[in-house]
């Protein structure tokens, strides 16, 4: 039934133009897909699609797909965490489902 109901809501959206729509899903490895199951979010006025990368020395730990919570100031980011090795990095679109 949910899967249903996301679909009507997706086409919806689609149709009307009113909403950015956007995957939502949390992968914990480059070789598989969402663990859980994965979803979609509606971006506002002002907001997008991104996708947070995190990447160790040895390669991609997880990606989370989602919508911006405020706006372009999430673009493009990039932190490094030294005594970990850990890279964040997000990437942002403004089309429906770029953040695939």
């Amino acid at each position: 039934m949910r899967k249903v109901f996301s679909a009507g809501l997706l086409a919806l959206f689609f149709m009307t133009g009113e909403a950015l729509v956007c995957r939502m899903c949390l992968q914990t490895s480059p070789y598989r897909e969402c663990t859980d199951g994965g979803d979609f979010c509606l971006a506002g006025p002002g907001q997008y699609c991104q996708v947070l990368r995190v990447i160790r020395r040895t390669g991609p730990v997880i990606r989370i797909r989602s919508c911006t919570k405020t706006g372009s100031e999430e673009c493009g980011l990039t932190k490094e965490v030294g005594p970990y090795s850990l890279r964040f990095t997000t990437t942002c679109c403004r089309r429906h489902m770029c953040n695939r």
